[in-house]
């Protein structure tokens, strides 16, 4: 039985969560498309699937734009409501809770760049 399912929702994601629902996605879904804000990224989080094959990469900047999360699953024989909740389940925590971290490690070492140098 061929299936479909959309996500839209106005939250952030965990960039760790969503990397882990993109690599655990079930064989049945054949292809995907996704916008997603993550939380602490300003540009948006594109994703792709065809096949087995799945790409996170970066889109435009928000700018101030309103932050969204819109999806679009394709396939066979999957749990599409289980699918759903999954990726509800990426939702960032909020900051105020103390349990935030960065989607990416943060550099102290920063130096200038040398005047000498490209």
């Amino acid at each position: 039985i061929f299936a479909s399912v959309s996500f839209a929702e106005e939250i952030e994601l965990d960039y760790d969560e969503l990397d882990g629902f993109v690599e655990s996605l079930p064989d049945g879904v054949y292809r995907a498309k996704g916008i997603f804000a993550v939380k602490g990224l300003r540009r948006r989080v594109l994703f792709h699937r065809v096949g087995l094959r799945n790409v996170l990469d970066q889109g435009a900047f928000w700018e101030g734009k309103e932050r969204f999360c819109r999806a679009l699953f394709l396939g066979a024989d999957f749990d599409g409501e289980g699918l759903l909740a999954r990726l509800r389940g990426c939702a960032a925590a909020s900051p105020r809770d103390g349990s935030f971290k960065p989607p990416y490690p943060r550099r102290r070492d920063r130096r200038p760049a040398r005047p000498d140098r490209f």
